[in-house]
């Protein structure tokens, strides 16, 4: 069969097709479990792994023999002949485990691609067999460092930017980071929701989810244990274990027995319950519904705190030696300012 017509980038069918024509590779590269001389990768053989999709990128794994090796590529030669798909050998690389230099050239000549090395980048992130370092993810934070710096130049006065670089916090974070019920800005923790995601895959393995990393992590690290009482050893992985750590966070939550219960995990829900611990404000209503200025619902929500900077909070820095008013000879502190 030979198309006369192609696609144009966008087209809606596009990603139809394109799972159709995976769905055949898929079943060119399984029926390698039935062929003797073919060895599976030590990490995917219980799940019956040989391919993974991700969009558009693809990666194969086998045992690292010249035989296993050439046996999947003639399959992949295969779906390409069938398909006209073929791969482009400078955007492909091979990557080895436990094999010297002369063993991983040989497998490159045979699959005609370049050796590469971890941790290799995948969508701006870094990917490797452990845990990143803090120099692995120095470009990211420089990158987001750069996006900060392009804003405050964009919407501060030179002023405002050397406010912004050398005033200290007047307010933990993770009060900015309450809800504003509770006297908060309801300012996104980035840790407490990666708590969250992470009690989310501890109930997707609890619960056995139908899902290919599930079956993985079920073959090689749980097995036939509960996963709620399975030991962390010391050859699991460093996601694995910070997954199994929230076990005892995840339990004490109420949430997480009426998601064990109903069969459904609301993350919204689990994130308030693990940040909301303080008791609703009695001033609450003003950060709703309130049409002032932003900077003056900014000042009142400071003074509710207690953080505005008076000549009483400023004696207790030592910056001043008097607390006295200006315009009377009462003390100035945010009651004698405002009420």
């Amino acid at each position: 069969m030979c198309a006369k017509k192609g696609l144009r980038q966008g087209d809606p069918i596009s990603p139809l097709l394109f799972v159709v024509v995976m769905e055949y590779l898929h079943r060119k590269l399984k029926d390698l479990h039935s062929v003797p001389n073919f060895k599976a990768h030590n990490k995917c053989k219980k799940a019956g792994i040989v391919e993974v999709s991700f969009a558009d990128d693809l990666l194969l794994f086998s045992r690292g023999d010249k035989q296993s090796v050439q046996l999947m590529m003639q399959k992949y030669e295969e779906f390409s002949r069938a398909t006209g798909l073929v791969v482009n050998l400078a955007k492909c690389k091979v990557y080895c485990g436990g094999m010297n230099k002369e063993q991983e050239e040989s497998i490159a000549e045979i699959i005609g691609f370049k050796v590469g090395s971890l941790p290799f980048k995948y969508l701006g992130i870094p990917l490797e067999s452990k845990r990143l370092s803090n120099n692995q993810c120095a470009l990211l934070v420089e990158k987001i460092g750069r996006k900060i710096n392009h804003w405050s130049a964009q919407m501060l006065s030179y002023a405002g930017r050397k406010d912004l670089s050398s005033r200290r916090a007047l307010i933990a974070w993770s009060k900015i980071c309450e809800s504003k019920k509770h006297g908060g800005l309801n300012v996104f923790d980035l840790e407490r929701w990666n708590n969250t995601c992470l009690m989310k895959l501890l109930r997707n393995l609890n619960q056995k989810v139908d899902s290919l990393w599930v079956r993985w992590v079920h073959s090689y690290y749980i097995k036939s244990s509960n996963v709620m009482i399975v030991p962390v050893k010391a050859s699991c992985s460093w996601i694995h274990r910070a997954i199994l750590h929230q076990r005892q966070k995840a339990q004490e939550q109420d949430n997480w027995n009426r998601a064990i219960q109903d069969n459904r995990f609301c993350k919204e829900k689990v994130y308030l319950e693990l940040g909301n611990v303080s008791q609703p404000v009695s001033w609450r209503r003003i950060m709703y519904g309130n049409d002032a200025r932003p900077r003056a619902i900014f000042t009142t929500w400071m003074a509710c705190h207690g953080r505005l900077a008076t000549k009483e909070r400023l004696v207790c820095f030592g910056i001043l030696n008097s607390a006295e008013c200006v315009f009377c000879t009462g003390v100035e502190d945010i009651q004698h300012l405002l009420f």
